[in-house]
């Protein structure tokens, strides 16, 4: 068998040295920088609804007909003590028949006789200021120390739903003892 002789390809003579393409990695590093600049939020804005106080006015409280936006709060607080329930609105406590606010009359649903608290009657003033308030759910329940956890939970239960009026304040909120 003859061999046959290894026949190499002739060298490649380059006078100048070899360009890379490069166009098609600019043209995609391109596209995805406008893609990301177009996904990025550039300004996030926020609205903050304040209501100025009046210079003068007619001694009334917030208007009636103002948007539910502007309205104050009511900040429904019921305060349990060895007394009774105390319900506070925005910083008063209310008496007995709702509208007086001096706290030396008592607890607003004091007691009942044979000492237990009296639950069907604090629902039937939670029910009073539902009506006059029907966009409020929210009700902030504190307890003394002394106040039994039984206790808590059946005036949640009371604050929460009447057998009556359905759905009172769903969003309960404890709040830290007042002792």
């Amino acid at each position: 068998m003859a061999r046959r002789p290894i026949v190499q390809p002739p060298a490649l003579e380059v006078d100048e040295p070899l360009a890379l393409a490069l166009t098609p990695i600019v043209s995609l590093m391109l596209l995805l920088m406008a893609a990301l600049l177009l996904a990025s939020a550039w300004v996030a804005t926020s609205v903050v609804v304040v209501v100025a106080p009046r210079i003068a006015g007619d001694g009334a409280g917030p208007a009636a007909s103002a948007p539910a936006a502007y309205r104050q709060p009511v900040n429904l607080t019921i305060v349990i003590t060895d007394r009774g329930f105390y319900l506070a609105t925005s910083g008063r406590v209310l008496g007995a028949d709702l509208t007086d606010t001096t706290v030396a009359r008592g607890p607003t649903v004091p007691r009942r006789s044979d000492g237990g608290y009296d639950y069907s009657e604090l629902t039937r003033k939670l029910i009073v200021i539902k009506d006059a308030f029907p966009e409020e759910n929210r009700i902030v329940i504190s307890a003394e120390p002394e106040v039994e956890y039984g206790v808590l939970v059946q005036t949640m239960d009371a604050a929460r739903r009447s057998r009556a009026r359905g759905i009172l304040f769903p969003d309960v909120v404890l709040s830290a003892d007042v002792g």
